[in-house]
């Protein structure tokens, strides 16, 4: 059975979700084409492939504007602990998720795409009336990444306290599939993949079938 396996244990959020993601193979350009089917406004999305606390993977970034803009640069230039207070303009923009929901249905999207991404959505919706911009780009970029890379079976292996689904899109992913605090079972690997975060950590993807 083809497993696909996320070591939580350095973290977990949605944007890291999409990176590893990409890693494993997912194409970015079709991720793109995904975001462009539901109402977010305009925004320009970054996949960059970058070396954090010695971890080689991808980072994903999606900022509001169709232009990336001097002062964007700028803010992927301080430290880490600017960031938050640098990306805090990117927060602003944000989504009802009622309004994002009748997007999603309306959209382009492959019907399975749609119903996990409705499924996550009514999982964030029980504490959290909106997203920001970064959040509603990980669920849907996530949910299709998933869907491109086809794995048969999808579990989550998240440290305590990572898998409350009502804190962000990343637990919400975490609640959605099969989710252990357990270490990862033995797995004829195939590929891995890794998501940096905006903070430098990292969550590790693994492809394979169990051994």
């Amino acid at each position: 059975m083809s497993s696909l396996f996320f070591d939580c244990s350095k973290g977990l959020s949605g944007s890291m979700l999409v990176g590893a993601l990409c890693d494993l193979g997912a194409k970015p350009s079709a991720l793109d084409w995904e975001l462009s089917q539901v109402d977010l406004g305009e925004f320009h999305a970054h996949f960059e492939r970058v070396t954090e606390r010695g971890v080689a993977g991808v980072k994903f970034s999606i900022h509001p504007g169709a232009v990336h803009t001097p002062d964007q640069d700028k803010e992927h230039d301080r430290d880490q602990h600017e960031c938050e207070h640098d990306h805090e303009h990117d927060k602003k923009s944000v989504h009802s998720i009622p309004k994002l929901a009748a997007s999603v249905e309306a959209s382009g999207l492959p019907g399975p795409v749609k119903g996990r991404i409705g499924s996550i959505l009514s999982r964030l919706g029980q504490t959290h009336d909106a997203l920001t911009l970064d959040e509603a780009a990980a669920v849907i970029c996530a949910t299709s990444a998933l869907n491109a890379l086809k794995p048969e079976r999808v579990a989550f292996f998240c440290r305590e306290g990572t898998m409350d689904a009502t804190i962000d899109s990343g637990s919400a992913f975490a609640a959605e599939f099969v989710s252990s605090s357990e270490g990862m079972p033995a797995i004829e690997i195939t590929r891995t993949g890794q998501g940096i975060g905006a903070e430098g950590q990292s969550l590790r993807a693994v492809l394979g079938e169990l051994a």
